[in-house]
């Protein structure tokens, strides 16, 4: 080495060390003095860009990389570094193309290729995300920050089981990383594991005590764990922090409206969309908010937000026809179900008013296909999955009230709109003879979805095991007959004390055989479920256990619906309190015997 290079070594070490101990002014100038005198000392250029990326000098920081990798092309860290300034000044694509240059440059790096991962994960592109921090961990296997990256593009993927592994790794190398308990919480979450996801979520506020996203999803834990005001602290807390954040603002009426405070929560929804009109979950939210008051006018037109919500997002239908907006251009329409089996007995209702010149396609989930074939008006009705006939336009059915400008005044509820089969309904006749008294249908779990960790909470709200409906036991002349079905049917097996049970439920093949069961009995007492929906439409009379957080359907403050007539609603006047409209039911059921065992001796003594 000559005097001269050990000179320009020496001198760029000695700005090193002034660097390392954060002396950035002393480092500073020692750099540009050796630029001045050797101006195409690229390391020089380089460390004078890492100087400026720490004091948030961006556009300085590019520069000086961009002059250090004109000087030395070969280097791989320049091009990294270039890119990692580019990814904070928004420059996206130029960042991913740095990191790549970087890695073909220096493939063993593990860094660039977690890096890589991360911007492609930004832009959405999270199956190539995910093959980059693989890489990265194949290249150092103890990469605390490439398990995260990994385990939130999993998440992000919707494959939250193979998340979970990835950030438990993620916690053990980093224990004090805050973010990766976040995201680990959150991963939680997804998996139904709430308990769990609280653990981590408190443990990331302990680590970053002002962290926003964490109490957010502290709230949302506790929501799920029906801890409502827990939940409520976090959310307040959150907005302490950030009064702006549209995010908080909607959690918060989430929980207002599981308080049952409607009106309080569309307000909380109305500024998460004040600031930020492109948010995804409030409008829908708002929309179940003003439909629970009754409010259709503008409930029914923000309904329509529901696709951009998460929960549809899961399951999009695409067409290449248009959304039928009422006119008699498209000759044949396919009116395709949304949502549950309840959904489309409750909104099925809509299709015999659809102008006859119509020809209608009725797309529904299989165990409605036979059960849809009576309903009047309807050319064809196929299982969702089948193939498709031709059609000009299409509607979802729960699009259908507002293309009829349905309000409480106007809706379509007169019952029977939905008839069981003549033939089904004999056999069942025949099978249900010995069931003496008051024939009464009981259901007390709806559909459980098992599929969705997230809609658990809310079925542990709204069902009971059938030891609940004990007390309905005492009542004299009643036959229950069991219309659940599923794994809870077997509680029928062994009916709570002097409870006479029915169950055929094995036979029931589908809604049409369900029809026909119901149509023999004189009263149905059910939580809210399909079998509910099923037996209203055919104007069977239909109790309802309504759980405190009412669906927005059943409207607030009132025993009967608008939708169905013959609906009575039984209504907690707390979270988790059955006992109470149980304790209403028994009233009203022993009244109900006392009048069927009172009528039919006369009906005996009018035949001939």
């Amino acid at each position: 080495m000559t005097t001269e290079a050990a000179s320009i070594d020496g001198h760029y070490q000695l700005a090193r060390e002034f660097f390392a101990i954060d002396e950035f002014g002393v480092a500073e100038l020692l750099l540009k003095e050796l630029i001045a005198a050797r101006p195409h000392e690229g390391r020089a250029h380089h460390l004078l860009g890492v100087i400026a990326y720490g004091a948030g000098k961006d556009g300085r920081a590019a520069e000086y990389f961009a002059q250090a990798i004109r000087l030395e092309p070969e280097n791989g860290d320049y091009y990294s570094d270039l890119a990692l300034v580019l990814s904070r000044m928004g420059e996206k694509d130029a960042a991913i193309t740095g990191f790549r240059a970087a890695i073909q440059l220096k493939p063993g790096g593990p860094i660039a290729h977690n890096n890589l991962g991360a911007e492609l994960r930004s832009k959405g592109q999270f199956t190539e995300a995910v093959a980059c921090f693989g890489r990265a961990l194949s290249l150092h296997p103890d990469y605390a920050d490439a398990y995260y990256n990994l385990g939130c593009a999993l998440r992000d993927l919707g494959k939250p089981d193979l998340a979970l592994g990835r950030l438990e790794k993620a916690v053990a190398l980093s224990p004090q990383a805050p973010e990766i308990h976040l995201c680990l919480g959150n991963v939680l979450l997804d998996l139904g594991r709430f308990d769990d996801a609280v653990r981590h979520h408190s443990e990331a506020i302990r680590l970053k005590p002002d962290y926003l996203q964490a109490h957010n999803s502290l709230g949302t834990a506790y929501c799920h764990l029906d801890r409502l005001d827990d939940a409520m602290g976090s959310y307040l807390k959150a907005l302490a922090l950030d009064p702006n954040c549209a995010h908080s603002h909607s959690n918060l009426g989430v929980v207002l409206q599981r308080m049952g405070r409607p009106d309080l929560a569309a307000r909380a929804y109305r500024d998460a969309i004040r600031l930020a009109p492109e948010t995804i979950e409030a409008p829908n939210n708002l929309a179940m908010a003003l439909l629970m008051q009754g409010d259709y006018a503008q409930g029914w037109p923000l309904f329509e937000t529901r696709w951009r919500s998460s929960h549809f997002k899961r399951d999009p239908r695409a067409f290449k026809q248009p959304m039928w907006t009422g006119g008699l251009e498209a000759k044949r329409l396919l009116i395709h179900a949304e949502q549950g089996f309840g959904d489309t007995l409750q909104f099925c209702r809509y299709l015999p008013l659809i102008d006859p010149r119509h020809k209608i396609v009725f797309e529904v989930q299989a165990p409605l296909v036979d059960l849809m074939r009576q309903l009047p008006g309807v050319d064809a009705v196929i299982a969702r999955g089948e193939p498709l006939p031709d059609f000009d336009a299409h509607c979802p059915t729960m699009s259908l009230p507002l293309l009829f400008g349905t309000t409480l005044d106007n809706i379509p509820n007169e019952t029977p709109y939905l008839r069981a089969d003549p033939a089904k309904v004999a056999l069942w006749a025949k099978r249900l003879e010995p069931a003496k008294g008051l024939r009464v249908g009981l259901v007390w779990v709806g559909g459980r979805r098992t599929a969705q960790p997230e809609l658990q909470p809310l079925n542990r709200r709204r069902n009971i095991p059938l030891a609940t409906l004990a007390p309905l036991a005492q009542t004299r002349g009643v036959s229950f007959v069991s219309l659940q079905k599923d794994p809870p049917a077997s509680e029928a097996y062994a009916p709570p004390a002097g409870m006479v049970m029915f169950d055929f439920t094995g036979d029931l093949q589908d809604f049409s055989d369900t029809a026909a069961l119901v149509a023999n009995l004189d009263l149905v007492i059910s939580v809210d479920t399909a079998v509910a929906h099923l037996a209203a439409a055919m104007g069977k009379p239909v109790w309802l256990l309504n759980r405190f957080d009412s669906c927005w359907r059943w409207l607030m403050n009132r025993d009967d619906s608008p939708w169905y007539p013959t609906v009575r609603l039984f209504r907690q006047p707390a979270p988790y309190d059955w006992e109470t409209p149980i304790a209403a039911v028994l009233d009203s059921l022993s009244e109900a015997a006392a009048t069927k065992a009172s009528e039919q001796p006369s009906q005996r003594r009018a035949k001939p």
